[in-house]
């Protein structure tokens, strides 16, 4: 356990945790005891612990122990979709979730926590709010990346991008092969390089694919225009 300078606080003490970072750290603590012991071993009093401050503190800061687990995977995603490269810091394309093996690697708990609360989410109905909150951001920022590089304005398309990105995940987490990872990454954005200009060269390898997906779009909407 350390504090928010990367120091271990000594056992019994808390840590004087600098101003305006208090909530972050508590989110950090909860992600390490979410994933060490499970979702039944996050109380205020863990959390605390963890971070190195007061009980009080954790209680002040979230007020309910639910709304200090909805704080910590708004945080765990809003920083997914930065630090990964899936929203406005990716200038074009090719650097498209080009950051995400080595977020992976680095951090690994984050997803493992969020697949967590994901599985968590399907035994208790009351969780899946906050999940379906946090998957829509993840498509959400998907979606306004591939708008930005010219590709369709398709929540469709968006859905199905992440869904690989999401696979990708849960494979480097069992698989732990980060240059896998990113070769992996590099096939997602010829597959859009596909749809996004047709006759470039890298576009021509791909276009049976491209096709594909565009006709899987197709396909799809039209099933479900004819089951409403």
């Amino acid at each position: 356990m350390r504090d928010a300078t990367g120091k271990r606080p000594s056992k019994g003490r808390t840590t004087r945790i600098p101003r305006g970072e208090g909530r972050e750290a508590l989110c950090r603590a909860l992600i390490r005891v979410a994933v060490r012991d499970g979702f039944d071993g996050v109380t205020f009093r863990s959390v605390a612990a963890e971070a190195g401050v007061t009980h009080g503190l954790a209680s002040y800061h979230f007020g309910t122990r639910e709304a200090m687990i909805h704080e910590a995977l708004t945080w765990a995603t809003r920083n997914a979709i930065s630090d990964a490269g899936l929203a406005q810091d990716a200038a074009d394309l090719d650097e498209f979730a080009a950051d995400l093996p080595e977020l992976m690697s680095r951090r690994p708990e984050d997803a493992i926590f969020q697949f967590q609360l994901a599985m968590e989410a399907v035994r208790r109905e009351e969780l899946l709010p906050d999940i379906r909150e946090s998957y829509d951001g993840y498509i959400d920022a998907v979606r306004q990346s591939l708008v930005r590089f010219g590709l369709p304005d398709d929540v469709v398309l968006a859905s199905v991008v992440f869904a690989m990105l999401d696979g990708l995940n849960l494979q480097h987490l069992i698989y732990g092969d980060t240059r896998r990872t990113r070769r992996a990454v590099g096939v997602i954005r010829q597959l859009l390089h596909g749809l996004e200009d047709e006759s470039s060269p890298l576009a021509a390898r791909t276009t049976r694919s491209a096709a594909a997906v565009k006709a899987a779009i197709a396909h799809s909407d039209t099933k479900a225009k004819a089951t409403t």
